[in-house]
């Protein structure tokens, strides 16, 4: 593994649950994800501690023989059979009529809370390979919105928060062989932004995908089988005329005796498919609601990053936040704002500061932004240098050091007057 490998997983293993994502993202990767691993636990201890199902079985069956009926008809499967339906179906009939589904729904859960939380891997990874730190910057960020810090404090890691984020401005645009309408000869100015955005897609594509799977494992015919499932309860067709997570079912044992194979049906009760029916249906609207909070949270994205009107109007509105406390003008030059939007922040920038904005607050960017604006307005060659462990509290010095900085001949480390 090389040093740059190793600088990336470094950088993916530092952020301490504090990334920068919006709450979407967060709702469907880390809360989604811990229920589904949480209920897979639950299920596993209910089926693997406790006794998952019941049959009924003879009366002149031993105790014993009832106990091997019973773990038989749990690992071999049982049909289910039309309610109230004289006699029994044929062997074809009974072997297309066989679910087994029900004991695989704790593996099956804990599955799609690994699938789940992919898209959340694949954005950190993205990010870190871009040489940006977003992550980073949002969690110091979040330190920096803490009202227990000292000012002075609070100044120097907004300084620092200023130097590292137009160093991962420009690390993040030195990104090459792209054919983004953004990227030119001077770099990519929107890679972590358009990495973002396509990134919502992929949490969209991993809920349809999560809603095939459930489809496909559980039998239903359409992907709207838990609206399908609600209705049915509504109207009150219940599992007997389903046959969708039914409660008894039948099972087949053979028995050899006396030389030859008999086989024996009895009837049992699986008491978990009315847990499995709740969860999936819940699961199913709690899927969908993701999606369509990430569709809603993509196009306020694109809305307020995209437009050159819109970045503009929330820079100012930043700089107004700051100016009591930077110096800075009450208005801003449209003129010299654009100019350092283009040069220096760029479309990424401003990426980062809403982000910062939507997890920390439009007062906490507006610290971050101050430093670069003064700087820029006063053409130094570049902003003070400070060392993380100087403005992070003692407890946390141990665990943080100086964020690394890739050596690139394009990029610019200081802010030059325009």
């Amino acid at each position: 593994m090389n040093e740059n490998a190793i600088n990336q997983l470094s950088l993916i293993a530092d952020s301490h649950g504090v990334y920068a994502e919006d709450f979407a993202d967060q709702l469907m990767s880390k809360y989604t994800s811990l229920g589904l691993m949480l209920t897979a636990t639950v299920l596993a201890m209910r089926q693997y501690i406790f006794k998952p199902i019941q049959c009924w079985v003879p009366a002149e069956w031993p105790r014993p023989w009832e106990e091997y009926a019973e773990n038989y008809c749990w690992i071999q499967n049982t049909y289910n059979l039309a309610f109230r339906e004289p006699g029994f179906p044929g062997l074809q009939a009974r072997e297309e009529a066989e679910i087994s589904y029900f004991q695989w729904v704790p593996f099956l859960l804990s599955i799609q809370a690994l699938l789940v939380f992919l898209p959340h891997l694949l954005w950190r990874v993205t990010s870190a390979r871009s040489g940006g730190e977003p992550h980073r910057i949002v969690k110091l960020a979040s330190e920096l919105a803490s009202t227990g810090k000292p000012k002075r404090k609070r100044r120097k890691m907004a300084e620092y928060l200023a130097k590292q984020l137009r160093k991962s401005i420009a690390i993040a645009g030195t990104v090459t062989g792209s054919r983004l309408p953004c990227c030119g000869s001077n770099g990519c100015a929107c890679w972590l932004f358009v990495s973002y955005i396509v990134n919502k897609f992929v949490y969209v594509l991993n809920g349809l995908g999560q809603l095939y799977l459930m489809k496909t494992y559980l039998g239903y015919q359409d992907l709207h089988f838990g609206w399908s499932s609600v209705s049915h309860l509504l109207n009150e067709r219940y599992w007997q005329q389903t046959g969708i997570f039914p409660r008894v079912t039948f099972c087949d044992i053979p028995i050899k005796q006396v030389g030859q194979w008999n086989t024996r049906s009895v009837q049992c009760v699986l008491p978990m498919n009315m847990l499995n029916e709740k969860i999936y249906i819940f699961l199913w609207f709690w899927i969908v609601l993701c999606m369509a909070l990430q569709v809603v949270y993509c196009v306020f994205w694109i809305a307020s990053i995209a437009p050159p009107a819109q970045r503009l109007k929330f820079m100012r509105s930043l700089v107004r936040l700051e100016s009591p406390h930077s110096g800075l003008g009450p208005a801003v030059d449209t003129s010299g704002m654009r100019a350092f939007m283009r040069d220096h922040l760029r479309l990424d920038g401003v990426f980062i500061l809403q982000m910062v904005a939507e997890k920390c607050g439009n007062l906490c960017a507006a610290r971050i932004l101050g430093p670069m604006m003064r700087h820029y307005e006063e053409g130094d060659s570049g902003l003070s240098e400070c060392d993380i462990t100087e403005i992070t509290d003692d407890r946390d010095r141990s665990s943080r050091s100086t964020l690394p900085v890739r050596e690139n001949g394009r990029v610019d480390n200081g802010f030059h007057h325009q």
